[in-house]
């Protein structure tokens, strides 16, 4: 048996000791992941606030600061009142001309005085006549339309009309999670709902082709979650839901990231920063491939239009049954490719004869799943 050697064993421990100590490794990101959040400028992850901090994770500053929003699972929870998130330091903000914007939110109430429910608000800190500011909200100023209805908008000019918005052209669901992505490139701009770009986005003013970001918004000096003021009016407005997860990146991502980035935070993938309580709501409501997001109008006379969104190329087959269960109408059946698709329904059935007023059922076949909706005929 061979013995060891004291003086050699002293020399090896004192050079282990002096080695310098190095922490387990976190985790990888997929290289994806990476490569794109390389090019964030501020993610508000939304992790329990200490001493009303919200802290952005990127280096540099610009943090929130939280006034009266509470804390749960998943997010921070807005009253509709006087809640918000105050972030300073936006400077950088102000100076892009081209990026991303990453929400994910969910509303409870439709606010028909208010009209407006901002989620994200970078501009004029007043309101009033002078008022210029880039806008993410549920609802518009119409007291009795469009008021579940997502925008994106730029108001340039002071007390001038907008110079960019376009919104989802569906109403969306209250009290349920959604991730909205604002992209605008050097030439273009679209959206994305749910990792699903909403090819049939509405534009109220501006167009497609538009490049028109923060560095358009001409009064700065706010940026705010929660709050935020529309077009010349004094008063704020406020947000009642929950806000989950902010990201702002200087570029425009392009749709297999915000695919990427919707279902690694949904999944609670590799993202180590998202609060897990929003990883569980999001899986919660994990989206088919296809979903079924409505009609409009609805009560309708003589016809409505039909919206569903796409992840992927999928099946679909859209039928129209009375209330006693009698099939009405087959509208389509084919292979629908990804994206927000719509198409109309006339009042007819098969044979092409008017139906009749009264209660009418929409189903969506697709894969092994299936969604209804109610709709109203009224002749």
């Amino acid at each position: 048996m061979r013995r060891s050697n004291p003086l050699l064993s002293a020399i090896l421990l004192v050079f282990a000791l002096t080695l310098p100590i190095r922490a387990p490794a976190a985790p990888a990101r997929s290289d994806a992941a990476s490569g794109r959040d390389r090019d964030l400028v501020a993610w508000w992850d939304f992790e329990k606030p200490q001493n009303r901090l919200v802290s952005n994770t990127v280096p540099g500053g610009i943090h929130g600061m939280n006034q009266g929003a509470v804390w749960k699972e998943g997010g921070l929870e807005f009253d509709g009142v006087n809640d918000c998130v105050s972030i300073g330091q936006d400077r950088p903000l102000a100076a892009l001309s081209t990026g991303s914007i990453s929400v994910w939110f969910k509303f409870y109430s439709v606010r028909t005085g208010e009209f407006v429910q901002p989620i994200f608000y970078f501009g004029d800190p007043n309101g009033g006549a002078d008022n210029s500011s880039l806008t993410i909200e549920i609802g518009h100023f119409w007291p009795d339309r469009k008021t579940r209805t997502l925008y994106f908008t730029i108001f340039g000019t002071p007390g001038e009309r907008p110079t960019f918005c376009f919104d989802t052209n569906v109403d969306l669901d209250l009290d349920t999670w959604y991730h909205f992505v604002a992209v605008v490139g050097a030439d273009f701009n679209t959206g994305y709902l749910n990792g699903v770009e909403l090819t049939g986005r509405n534009y109220n003013f501006g167009g497609p082709h538009d490049s028109v970001f923060f560095d358009h918004v001409v009064h700065r000096g706010a940026c705010l979650l929660g709050k935020g003021w529309f077009a010349n009016f004094d008063n704020p407005s406020h947000f009642d839901g929950m806000i989950g997860d902010v990201r702002i990146y200087r570029r425009a991502l392009d749709a297999s990231e915000v695919a990427g980035l919707y279902d690694e935070v949904r999944l609670g993938g590799a993202a180590g920063h998202s609060a897990p309580g929003l990883q569980a709501a999001r899986g919660a409501w994990a989206a088919p491939a296809v979903a079924l997001l409505g009609t409009r109008p609805n009560p309708f006379n003589p016809s409505t239009r039909i919206y569903y969104s796409v992840r992927e190329r999928s099946r679909v087959t859209l039928r129209i049954f009375g209330a006693d269960g009698r099939l009405v109408a087959t509208l389509w059946s084919g292979i629908a490719e990804p994206g927000l698709r719509e198409l109309a329904w006339d009042g007819t059935d098969g044979a092409g004869r008017a139906a009749g007023s009264g209660v009418y059922f929409l189903r969506l076949d697709t894969g092994g799943e299936r969604a209804t909706t109610k709709m109203i005929l009224g002749r």
